[in-house]
């Protein structure tokens, strides 16, 4: 329907005492509101709803131009929409300063209210404008203010005539409803315009984002221009969160991403931030001197520590670069695959420097891909196998508990190594799927272990961080429950996933332990843990990690790290796992300490249930 009346009549133009809209006049206001509010909410083109406003309000009044002028940020009119106005009267307009002497449209701004203007060449009001009055022939003025955000005035919207004239109330109530309706158009783009700068850009650094970049470098390679993909990677960037807390990282981060910032504005470079500790440049060019330079210019945005709060912070950064040829172009997807890829070779190399791809580096992608699709059939066929290798009590020797062990028997390959296909596995999101094989079959080799005498045998799974989420905790708990093994199934999480995860974390651990089931702490000792959250979490045990373990014997450091973790353990009343015991001298260094398990080689490998059975009975 129209839209109320929103303001005053002009004082100075007062209507005729039983002014009245007539019913055709109402339809004309009806269909305008009708066919402009429906083509905003459909989703048409800003400018060119604003051209469609003025034109259906210039056939409602003959003889009249249509403007719509609204606020730049100096506080000046510039024209938005004027399409039967010379470009030579849109020239003039532009740059209007509102005030008292500037025309209709400069002193409805200055005022916040309507102004009709019955003859501008006497009207004082048009004093500042009289000449471009002469030299357009212009007759009258009738401005409406146009109102956003709480009655906020922004500019205004005006129909002028050839002839002098004062506005009749059908054309005071249209220019109340074009008035009404271009603040509702404006709103509106506003709000698309910021929610597209929010899903392009990173709220943190306010870099723009992995959809951006990948916007940007589709269109240059639309073009057919050259250019490359720098990625780097901040090195041990994590270490900083664990220890310091996010809004450290994330303050340390703000500040890295200014001395980026100077690097692009010297470089003519484009910087994103794709996520986490991760940015990505596109680089207008590609020479091997060009990535000399690059590497050398990358590597002294980091050689003065980034300061907060009295602390200093060293950063690296490792890089990978894939360069675009027009001659042989590819994809965003392809690029991007190509920079990773040279990156984690950075890294590999000792987080030194930049390194360009090369397609020996496809090979190894293309052997995850193969794997890929066998892992998928791998499950359909079911070719997993749980082992179970043997923890050892250190005080009685004997074996009360045992960690269950997922392995890939492939029909071709042989034995896959977890460590290959695990990881896979949690990229491709299937590692839940296999964490719940791992847990039924335990499940039921809890029955086989209790008819061979092994009623209380304990055994542990490790839960990857990937799918350490409510959803999957809920399945895996009403799976143990339903079992009634509650108090024999003991689940295993990362320090690295804990620590990084450390509030959630917390809940979900509060969950397993209401349920009766044990937790523990795998790999500990290689990460950063705070102790403040270490002391929250309930957890029963702390696994020290393998690689401190097998070199005790040689290693003084690895000793003392594997010393520390025992004490602190013991000051928080945890029992200490001891991974890795590959040898009788590892064993008996070991001995000495207030360890609690020992678990490796030196005890058992692990192996199938039947196998498992005989150590038992030993």
């Amino acid at each position: 329907m129209v839209q109320k009346v929103q303001y005053q009549d002009d004082v100075d133009c007062p209507l005729p005492d039983g002014s009245a809209v007539s019913t055709a006049d109402l339809e004309k206001l009806y269909d305008l509101q009708r066919d402009l509010l429906e083509d905003i909410a459909l989703g048409a083109e800003y400018l060119s709803v604003l051209n469609k406003l003025c034109q259906m309000a210039e056939q409602m009044v003959p003889n009249s131009l249509a403007s719509i002028m609204l606020l730049d940020g100096h506080d000046k009119l510039q024209v938005a929409a004027a399409p039967s106005i010379p470009q030579e009267g849109i020239n003039a307009l532009n740059d209007l300063v509102p005030g008292p002497l500037a025309g209709s449209c400069g002193t409805t701004v200055y005022e916040k209210s309507p102004t009709f203007v019955t003859d501008i060449m006497t009207d004082p009001r048009w004093m500042n404008m009289r000449q471009l009055a002469v030299d357009f022939g212009l007759g009258a003025c009738w401005s409406m203010p146009i109102k956003v955000y709480e009655q906020k005035v922004i500019g205004s919207f005006a129909l002028t005539s050839f002839q002098p004239g004062s506005p009749n109330i059908f054309q005071r109530r249209l220019l109340d409803t074009c008035a009404y309706i271009i603040g509702i158009l404006i709103q509106k783009n506003a709000s698309e315009v910021e929610l597209d700068h929010r899903l392009k850009h990173d709220a943190l650094t306010g870099l723009p984002n992995r959809e951006k970049l990948g916007f940007d470098t589709e269109l240059l390679i639309k073009q057919g221009q050259g250019f490359s993909l720098l990625m780097i990677g901040i090195n041990r960037f994590k270490a900083i969160n664990d220890s310091h807390g996010h809004n450290v990282g994330d303050q340390v981060l703000i500040s890295l991403t200014k001395r980026l910032k100077g690097f692009v504005d010297q470089n003519e470079c484009s910087l994103y931030r794709i996520g986490g500790d991760e940015f990505i440049f596109i680089v207008p060019f590609s020479t091997s001197k060009s990535i000399e330079y690059l590497e050398q210019s990358i590597q002294k945005i980091f050689v003065t520590p980034i300061e907060y709060k009295l602390l200093n912070f060293y950063l690296s950064a490792s890089g990978g670069l894939s360069q675009f040829n027009p001659e042989s172009p590819t994809s965003f997807y392809t690029l991007m695959k190509q920079a990773d890829m040279a990156m984690t070779v950075s890294k590999q190399k000792g987080n030194k420097g930049i390194v360009e791809y090369e397609p020996s580096m496809a090979v190894k992608v293309e052997d995850t891909l193969a794997l890929e699709g066998e892992l998928h059939e791998a499950l359909i066929q079911q070719q997993f196998e749980v082992y179970y290798q043997p923890i050892v009590t250190m005080q009685s020797g004997q074996i009360n508990n045992l960690e269950a062990l997922i392995r890939w028997n492939h029909p071709i390959k042989g034995v896959i190594s977890p460590g290959l296909f695990i990881p896979l596995a949690e990229e491709m999101g299937i590692i839940k799927d296999l964490t719940r094989f791992v847990l039924s079959k335990v499940l039921s080799d809890l029955d086989i272990f209790a008819q061979a005498g092994f009623e209380d045998i304990s055994i542990s799974i490790n839960v990857s961080g990937k799918e350490f989420d409510r959803e999957q905790l809920n399945t895996l708990i009403q799976q143990i429950c339903d079992a009634k093994r509650s108090s024999q199934i003991e689940l295993e999480l990362t320090e690295s996933y804990l620590m990084g995860n450390a509030e959630e974390g917390l809940q979900l651990l509060e969950q397993i332990r209401a349920a009766g089931i044990k937790v523990s702490i795998d790999d500990f000792g290689t990460g950063y843990s705070s102790l403040s959250y270490l002391k929250k979490f309930p957890v029963d045990k702390l696994k020290i990690d393998q690689s401190l373990i097998c070199d005790i014997d040689h290693d003084e450091s690895d000793l003392e790290i594997t010393k520390a973790v025992v004490a602190m353990a013991n000051s928080l009343g945890l029992k200490v796992v001891a991974e890795g015991v590959e040898n009788q001298q590892i064993k008996s260094i070991l001995e000495q300490e207030s360890i609690d398990y020992l678990q490796g080689y030196f005890f058992a490998k692990p192996q199938p249930i039947n196998m498992v059975l005989k150590v038992l009975n030993r």
